[in-house]
């Protein structure tokens, strides 16, 4: 679960949380064995789980390529500062968006947290025309069809210059678009 030394400001309410198998000692979690396992869960979800017949979970227990997987992962996030770089260029990417929302009428709204941020566009056929320019300079953005959000979700190890890149070529993409899209009535 997130604590205070979580990336984000505000608590999450965790309704089920487990520790992988990989620091459970390899054992299978079971319904008779769930209070004694090192699984945490809200009495809604234990109840849900106790009355849909659930009778045993396991994929692959007691795999140390899994384990040495698992160390490496939380040695390199320790060792190269991953949550503080999460938390610097994610105010970083927040206050470019911000700024360059601040300059196009076609974006309503940004919102975030750390490094998953998303930009609401006035409509879906702007969301489209943006994603299909950033992907033709060659940069991936998260958008789903008929939707008008743009989800940026860079790597944890971003560098400070990488996200200056995405937001000039936003710039440059939102100039293009703009003088390609009729007034936007009630934007404006």
């Amino acid at each position: 679960m997130r604590g205070q030394k979580s990336i984000h400001p505000k608590p999450a309410i965790v309704n089920i949380s487990t520790i992988n198998k990989y620091y459970n000692d390899g054992e299978t979690v079971s319904p008779q064995t769930l209070k004694a396992k090192k699984l945490v869960m809200t009495q809604t979800v234990a109840d849900t789980l106790h009355n849909s017949g659930m009778k045993y979970a396991q994929s692959h227990q007691n795999d140390p390529l899994g384990a040495a997987v698992a160390i490496a992962v939380i040695r390199t996030m320790r060792d190269e500062n991953l949550l503080e770089n999460c938390r610097i260029r994610g105010a970083q990417l927040m206050q470019g968006l911000c700024e360059i929302k601040s300059r196009y009428p076609v974006i309503t709204a940004v919102r975030g947290r750390g490094l998953l941020v998303a930009v609401q566009c006035h409509d879906d056929s702007s969301a489209a025309a943006i994603y299909a320019r950033m992907l033709e300079n060659h940069i991936l953005i998260g958008y789903k069809p008929n939707s008008n959000i743009l989800r940026f979700f860079p790597a944890l190890n971003v560098h400070e210059e990488e996200i200056v890149a995405v937001l000039q070529a936003l710039d440059k993409c939102l100039i293009s678009i703009s003088q390609n899209i009729p007034s936007i009535e009630g934007i404006a």
